[in-house]
């Protein structure tokens, strides 16, 4: 697949793009590509969270009131049980990882950086968020009802899918690593 029609650079891409003058991004073009719906009060909820002080707000399906409508089962499994797997070797608190529906603070998402990362498919969501959460960010999720898309297929493949498991072991391995060199340097 060349780079050029992976996931992760189209949205690397696209949040680059988004990065405009002002104090607000709010990054719904991954879902609009994905030709899935979120309703509009949500995004009134996640620019308002912004503006009390989030740096970043996820639209998450995994938090209370949060859910997937018309996925099938093993859609609903592989995505909850990732980011439970991510969660865990990351030790990130953020629930939902790979939703693509957030705002930033402008000048966190500059910050982050996200020309730079590495990841091709959804991992580039995982990617940005955790380089949100070591730099302090404040990361706040919220509820959304994730509603498949009625056009379109899926672009979720095998290959993605390990991308996205060996990526995340990586960084895990990487941070543990860090943790006890500088637990031995004391």
């Amino acid at each position: 697949m060349p780079p050029s029609d992976t996931v992760g650079v189209a949205e690397r891409l696209t949040v680059v793009t988004l990065i405009v003058s002002g104090t607000v991004v709010l990054a719904t073009a991954v879902l609009n590509t994905r030709l899935s719906k979120v309703v509009p009060p949500e995004i009134a909820v996640m620019l308002r969270l912004v503006e009390e002080g989030a740096d970043a707000v996820v639209g998450s399906r995994y938090v209370p009131g949060g859910g997937t409508v018309n996925w099938p089962i093993h859609r609903r499994l592989l995505s909850k049980w990732g980011n439970r797997y991510t969660g865990f070797v990351l030790g990130m608190k953020v629930r939902d990882c790979t939703s693509g529906f957030r705002a930033y603070r402008a000048t966190t998402l500059r910050s982050a950086d996200p020309g730079s990362t590495a990841a091709e498919g959804y991992a580039f969501l995982t990617e940005l968020v955790r380089r949100l959460a070591v730099q302090g960010a404040q990361v706040v999720e919220t509820p959304i009802l994730f509603k498949d898309r009625e056009a379109g297929t899926s672009k979720m493949s095998g290959r993605i899918v390990v991308e996205s498991m060996l990526l995340v072991t990586r960084w895990g391995l990487a941070d543990r690593w860090r943790t006890l060199r500088s637990r031995r340097r004391r």
